[in-house]
């Protein structure tokens, strides 16, 4: 009996068949939940970015005219991301994440004016 029965050669094919499906399927929830943390991030972002357009007329920080200053803008302001990675997210992702950023930039300008205001009222 140099060669296993059909018996074993079945069994071993069920058993690794088995963990095949367990490791789909951990990957399958692994997704799932990458996906949903994806979603919550971009209504995050998507909640930041109304937030700015709502109050941004007349701003110093007004949205780029063209993807491509889009993407420049959004690699400047985000450490260690690449130009050609921002032109390739979908068009209200990219938005999103421009008008974040500006909300970002713009409540920087208030903090230092209201530091330079307060410094005004403290000499005078």
């Amino acid at each position: 009996g140099g060669r296993p029965s059909g018996d074993t050669d079945n069994r071993v094919r069920r058993d690794a068949l088995k963990r095949s499906i367990g490791a789909i399927e951990s990957l399958a929830a692994a997704l799932d939940t990458s996906n949903s943390q994806k979603t919550l991030l971009t209504e995050v972002l998507e909640v930041c970015a109304d937030a700015y357009r709502s109050g941004a007329e007349g701003e110093v920080t007004r949205p780029s005219t063209n993807r491509l200053a889009q993407a420049y803008f959004i690699a400047q302001m985000v450490p260690g991301v690449e130009r050609r990675s921002v032109e390739g997210l979908a068009n209200r992702t990219a938005d999103s994440l421009e008008a974040a950023l500006r909300l970002k930039v713009s409540y920087a300008e208030v903090v230092s004016r209201c530091a330079e205001a307060e410094q005004e009222l403290a000499s005078r």
